[in-house]
C-alpha cells in the first residue's frame, strides 16, 4: 500500500483507532483527506478526545463489547483499512482479528528507538530493551542490542529474555537465529 505514498489511500474508508499521545492521528487525518480518503475515528478516552479535535465515534463499552460493536461500525461505514498504534493494546489485539476475518488492511504505527554504533552518532544506554511483535531485520536487532551498558531485555513473541552486558553479542545472535 504505501509504495505510493499517501495517495494509495485515494478512495479508501479508513478507521483509525487509539494513536500516539499527541496531534500525530489527527494530522494524519488530514493529510488522509487530502490524499482523497474517507477518514473515520474511535476515541477510548479522554486523551484521545483531547488530542483528536475532529468529529469521532466514542468507544464507552467493555472489552467483551468491542468486538461486535467494531465489527458493525466497520461494516456500517464500509470501511477498507484499519491504523492503529501499537498492536499489542487489547483493544488493538481484538481489532486485527476482526480486520483480518473481513479481510482488511491492518497498518500499525510503533515507537522505535534506535542508536549507531557509532559513539559519535548515537549514545548509549545502561538498559536496552527490543520488542519484537511486528518484527526487526537482522541488522536492526544487531544496532539495538549493541547500545547498553549493564542489561539488554527482549519479549519476542511472548517470550523473555535478560542478558547481561558480556553476553551482548550473544543477545543478538538469539534474536537473530531464533
Amino acid at each position: 500500500m504505501i509504495e505510493r505514498g499517501i495517495h494509495a489511500f485515494r478512495g479508501k474508508g479508513v478507521l483509525l483507532l487509539q494513536g500516539p499521545v499527541g496531534p500525530f492521528f489527527s494530522r494524519l487525518a488530514h493529510d488522509l483527506e487530502l490524499a482523497g480518503a474517507t477518514v473515520f475515528k474511535v476515541n477510548f478516552n479522554a486523551g484521545d478526545c483531547l488530542f483528536y479535535r475532529r468529529p469521532a465515534f466514542s468507544f464507552k463499552g467493555t472489552m467483551a463489547e468491542w468486538p461486535a460493536w467494531l465489527e458493525a461500525l466497520l461494516e456500517r461505514l464500509d470501511i477498507d483499512v484499519l491504523l492503529l498504534f501499537g498492536d499489542c493494546r487489547p483493544i488493538h489485539a481484538a481489532a486485527r482479528q476482526v480486520a483480518a476475518k473481513r479481510g482488511l488492511e491492518v497498518g500499525v504505527f510503533e515507537e522505535g528507538y534506535a542508536t549507531t554504533v557509532n559513539a559519535a552518532q548515537g549514545a548509549t544506554v545502561d538498559l536496552a530493551y527490543v520488542r519484537d511483535a511486528v518484527g526487526l531485520k537482522r541488522d536492526q536487532v544487531g544496532v539495538m542490542f549493541s547500545r547498553h551498558r549493564e542489561e539488554c531485555r527482549s519479549d519476542r513473541r511472548g517470550r523473555s529474555s535478560r542478558r547481561s552486558t558480556p553476553a551482548a553479542f550473544e543477545a543478538c545472535a538469539w534474536c537473530v537465529e531464533g
